[in-house]
């Protein structure tokens, strides 16, 4: 039969929980300023040389490809890696929704 948890031993998981939730929001956050400087840079990058942005999404993309071919590669050569097609789909899927605003600015300019 297991143990039952202490008060103590509850309100330091309570905590550990709350300090997680906490890194999350600030990872969020974090995330959001890069992707708002990263639009903010490229917009300026366009502005200056025109043709920039097309150049900088072929070369997400490319990257975004390799970097899936790199996990496929692993997920096939090695058996003690536990990487599921899910897995690469979740792990791309910021950078594809980055991709995708910058294609959505392009059609919209």
């Amino acid at each position: 039969m297991a143990n039952k948890l202490s008060d103590e031993e509850i309100a330091e998981m309570a905590d550990d929980i709350d300090n997680l939730y906490g890194l999350h929001h600030a990872h969020r956050r974090t995330a959001g300023a890069l992707e708002t400087a990263l639009l903010a840079v490229l917009d300026t990058l366009e502005d200056k040389f025109p043709g920039m942005r097309e150049i900088v999404v072929a070369d997400m993309r490319e990257a975004a490809e390799k970097q899936r071919s790199f996990m496929r590669m692993q997920q096939e050569t090695n058996p003690a890696c536990d990487i599921s097609e899910d897995d690469i789909e979740e792990e791309l899927d910021t950078l594809e929704e980055l991709i995708f605003k910058l294609e959505r600015r392009m059609i919209t300019e």
